[in-house]
């Protein structure tokens, strides 16, 4: 008796849930499905309140846009960013067999059907998928840039980046290739910070000391300070926002933030950003126009170019970082954040920009990186990377990679690093072309030599190094 009861329950909300369809209500509809669905359990994926239910989804999700009417094809077909092709194939599978109008005779059901077809188009091609990201990545970052009123350029760490993919002394615009900054490329957050008192025009560091040129200099290299910003970080969606405070230390002796004064921006340049993932420098923004010199960007985001190699096509397609290759127009945008950059970049351009590691820069490598990240299904895309910090000792080669040498941290400092050694030996390797998409960022720094020219020292910028890099050993 009981159960007749729910029955009858069921079959009423049924009913209810197709006129409120027939009326265009998809979320009242799927209120009245998922109640009859509560009385009746036991359904499987052929039952009209199944079908129903998957009518609605899509529909709700489709009312749900991502910006400026576009459509967030991920949640149309209930799949997370970061999906790789197969399960983004399969899920398409299954939702078209569920809302063939063959098969399902719901209202509103044919009209499902075309948004599942139309979000396979974008999201298994390639290049449609990454400009359709690149588009996400961009909308993010404007309108929820993480750096509230940033007091003086040292802001820095996660910036409001866009999700993905999207964040010196210069030549001038139209050259095919540029220098990279004097000393040494949706979640985004920009701290801000008082600039460093060194006193010192030059630098000198030892293993025990440091000789500053007045004692102002001398203080301020004992007690590291700390840079702190509010921001929201993004995802990519809009529902996804999260009220974060980044604290980064300030660098010891040099100016970072010189480089990426608003000064110092011109058109035709490419400028790294701060990215989604972890708030590294691995977006790249080619500045088309300095519409506002305080501040105001007309940019277009770079992609990375479709791989040849198979593998890498599923690295990048999983969502995960790749800033040293090629890399081709994304979509423009209108920037007001300065907040989101973190220095110039240097590279060539013949077809598309080629952006690699040069001699004598300073990167960060994905340390115990493997291709087959990929694979992960919690998502090396979510993770804490740990890294390994590195020279560069030739320009990185499209046949033969790049040699290395890794370099640590010296004890008692905040972020000078010199050159790692083995058994008296400098610790080195070379980064092969199958290797390319270990290198995370480009870490910006500053080079000095020992009295002799027999040792060298790198001060590395703080703001694109992770807190755990940055703490001051005794």
């Amino acid at each position: 008796m009981a159960s007749s009861k729910k029955e009858e329950k069921a079959k009423s909300a049924k009913t209810a849930a197709i006129e409120k369809m027939k009326n265009k209500d998809f979320k009242a509809a799927r209120k009245f499905a998922a109640q009859a669905q509560k009385l009746c359990p036991n359904l499987d994926e052929n039952d009209d309140v199944v079908r129903i239910i998957h009518v609605c989804d899509v529909h709700c999700s489709d009312a749900q846009k991502v910006f400026e009417g576009e459509r967030d094809w991920y949640k149309i077909i209930d799949v997370d960013p970061t999906a790789d092709m197969d399960s983004i194939k399969k899920q398409c599978q299954k939702l078209t067999l569920v809302l063939h109008p063959d098969k399902n005779k719901f209202p509103g059901a044919a009209e499902a059907f075309q948004l599942i077809c139309e979000a396979r188009a974008v999201l298994m091609d390639y290049e449609k998928r990454s400009f359709y990201d690149s588009k996400c990545r961009a909308n993010a970052l404007a309108k929820n840039s993480r750096f509230p009123n940033k007091q003086k350029a040292k802001s820095r760490g996660p910036v409001s980046k866009v999700d993905n993919t999207n964040r010196s002394s210069k030549k001038k615009a139209g050259k095919s290739e540029k220098d990279g900054f004097v000393g040494d490329d949706v979640d985004i957050l920009v701290p801000s910070a008082k600039k460093p008192k060194t006193g010192a025009s030059i630098w000198s560091v030892g293993e025990k000391h440091v000789n500053l040129e007045d004692k102002e200099a001398t203080k301020f290299a004992s007690e590291p300070k700390k840079n702190t910003a509010k921001g929201i970080l993004v995802d990519g969606s809009e529902n996804n926002r999260k009220n974060l405070i980044l604290e980064y230390t300030e660098s010891e002796f040099n100016d970072f933030e010189k480089g990426r004064a608003k000064s110092n921006f011109n058109d035709g340049q490419i400028w790294a950003v701060y990215d989604t993932l972890d708030s590294m420098p691995r977006f790249y923004a080619l500045i088309n126009k300095v519409v506002v010199r305080d501040f105001k960007m007309d940019i277009t985001w770079l992609e990375p170019c479709v791989p040849e190699k198979e593998e890498e096509k599923k690295w990048l397609n999983r969502g995960l970082p790749a800033s040293c290759g090629k890399f081709r127009h994304g979509c423009n945008e209108i920037i007001e954040d300065h907040a989101i950059f973190s220095h110039l970049l240097s590279w060539n351009k013949i077809i598309n920009y080629e952006i690699c590691p040069k001699k004598e820069e300073t990167w960060a490598l994905f340390k115990n990186w493997d291709i087959e990240w990929y694979r992960d299904q919690e998502g090396h895309n979510t993770k804490d990377y740990d890294f390994e910090i590195v020279e560069i000792l030739l320009d990185y080669s499209s046949e033969f990679g790049a040699p290395v040498v890794y370099l640590s941290k010296m004890k008692g400092y905040v972020s000078i690093f010199s050159r790692k050694h083995e058994e008296g030996t400098e610790l080195s390797k070379v980064v092969t072309v199958k290797e390319r998409l270990r290198f995370s960022h480009r870490v910006p720094s500053l080079k000095n030599e020992g009295e002799n020219g027999d040792q060298r020292f790198f001060e590395l910028d703080p703001a694109a190094l992770p807190p755990n890099l940055t703490t001051k050993d005794v």
